[in-house]
């Protein structure tokens, strides 16, 4: 009875080859699977539906079909092959890469498989580089921050140590900060508008409030002369 089954899955098989030929991708990938009905644990079948779903773009369901290749036959370099066909497709490339490394031990005159491998390593590379470019960028501005705030450190810290003052410097805190609606030009661009930062002191409050206090002051006074005129 097994091996009858085993017939009638290499029947479905040679069914499906055929429509894999024409390029009837879906049509091959039905008859492979019905040859897996009788013959789930038949490597090659699974390859020919792993090679199909390659086809037709389908990675995970692919996946699956290669995993089952390498499982059952483990010295089958095809297996590999083709799971690092899928891997890559899936941008997976350092674990395409592995897997492809293995592919090359077993069958080191295997141009397909080094070819493959040369441009999935080459892939590797350029993501690793971008990855060391950024990093030096990252620790690049993460340097020029400190500097900055080491200067500004340094420059807080020679106001400290500098001589007592009648607290003129104490009263430089900005009171509030506005956006300006005007546009802001350079070199003949405008561009959107730029915040403006006023700074008040506390003086400046102080003087205007004794000014604005005299001149009421002034006002009531010629105000009680009018009226006693009167």
């Amino acid at each position: 009875a097994a091996r009858k089954e085993r017939e009638i899955a290499e029947e479905w098989k040679e069914k499906g080859n055929v429509e894999y030929k024409k390029e009837n991708w879906a049509a091959a990938l039905d008859h492979y699977k019905n040859g897996l009905v009788y013959d789930m644990y038949n490597a090659k079948i699974h390859g020919n539906a792993c090679m199909a779903l390659i086809k037709m773009k389908r990675w995970p369901q692919a996946l699956k079909h290669a995993e089952q290749c390498i499982a059952l036959e483990p010295k089958w370099v095809k297996g590999y092959y083709m799971k690092g066909t899928v891997l890559s497709n899936e941008s997976k490339i350092e674990q395409a890469r592995d897997v492809l490394r293995q592919a090359v031990k077993m069958e080191p005159q295997n141009e397909q498989i080094k070819s493959l491998l040369d441009e999935v390593e080459q892939r590797v590379d350029y993501v690793e580089s971008r990855l060391r470019r950024r990093k030096t960028n990252n620790n690049n501005g993460a340097a020029d921050k400190s500097s900055v705030s080491e200067k500004d450190a340094r420059k807080h810290s020679a106001s400290d140590s500098g001589p007592e003052t009648n607290g003129a410097d104490d009263n430089q805190a900005a009171v509030e900060d506005v956006d300006s609606d005007e546009e802001y030009c350079d070199d003949g661009s405008c561009r959107t508008p730029k915040k403006v930062k006023l700074q008040v002191t506390r003086k400046q409050v102080t003087d205007t409030l004794v000014d604005l206090c005299a001149a009421a002051i002034g006002v009531a006074i010629v105000w009680l002369i009018v009226a006693r005129d009167e």
